[in-house]
């Protein structure tokens, strides 16, 4: 598989440097957080099927796929949660948050039903998305305040990569131009934290997210068979794409720590 942008880098290197050269004293909890996810890709679409007979060929041959399984892979996200309606000797009861995350290469694969005489084509394709997000929480302290359900919801940009495209057909391979959709990104959460301790946090959370869209552009791609392989000009697709996921998260008051360290230095 092709090597993917560097924006997983430049995000994780734009924390780093927000975390080491900024006032982090004024963020009270960092957070990590890493998760298993499984892509809910919708039925991807052939682009101008209202004259399929103009223009580049349609990868789909304007079908509608089904039986489509997606495998599960990683996610992780890296940020900040601030409380926004702090009072002294109360436990913040609201949160407002961001992230940086991905969600690594998730394999779809789905049936193009037949056509005539021939069986159905195999479909295949690996998915994976890059966003950035602002969250607000509401916390509901139990226990003294060490366990507290919470229920989340917030909005961002994402941006999903489709790579290595294929239909399988009993003349051949077709492969789709690779693609890149950016667009919106809706976040709806539930789960628990456990204050363990004066500072250290520990969460885990299901999160459904709900993003614009995937799409492969019009462009050239490759027919492969018997004989070899020749470049083919196809027509664009696109699809839905949700994001459902477990996730365990890590939170700690970086400002407050380095208030201790000079603290101790200062003595």
């Amino acid at each position: 598989m092709p090597t993917r942008p560097r924006s997983t880098r430049q995000a994780l290197a734009l924390v780093l440097g927000v975390v080491l050269c900024g006032p982090v004293w004024a963020l009270p909890h960092w957070t990590l957080e890493v998760g298993s996810s499984e892509a809910r890709p919708g039925t991807p679409m052939d682009a101008h099927c209202d004259d399929p007979d103009s223009g580049p060929t349609r990868f789909l041959s304007c079908r509608r796929a089904g039986n489509a399984v997606v495998g599960s892979s990683d996610s992780w996200a890296l940020g900040f949660d601030t409380p926004i309606r702090d009072e002294a000797d109360a436990p913040a009861l609201w949160w407002a948050g961001f992230r940086l995350g991905e969600y690594g290469t998730a394999h779809y694969r789905a049936e193009l039903p037949a056509n005539g005489t021939n069986g159905p084509d195999a479909l295949r394709a690996g998915i994976d998305s890059r966003y950035a997000l602002a969250q607000l929480r509401r916390e509901w302290p139990l226990v003294n305040g060490r366990v507290r359900p919470y229920l989340a919801g917030g909005a961002g940009v994402a941006r999903t990569s489709v790579r290595e495209f294929r239909r399988h057909t009993d003349d051949g391979d077709w492969q789709a131009p690779p693609g890149d959709q950016a667009g919106y990104l809706l976040r709806l959460e539930t789960g628990l934290i456990w204050q363990a301790g004066d500072r250290l946090r520990l969460g885990l959370s299901l999160r459904q997210d709900a993003l614009d869209g995937w799409a492969t552009p019009r462009g050239e791609g490759w027919v492969s068979d018997a004989a070899g392989s020749e470049p083919q000009s196809f027509e664009g697709t696109s699809g839905r794409l949700g994001w459902r996921s477990v996730v365990f998260t890590l939170s700690w008051p970086l400002g407050a720590m380095l208030e201790d360290v000079r603290g101790r230095d200062r003595r």
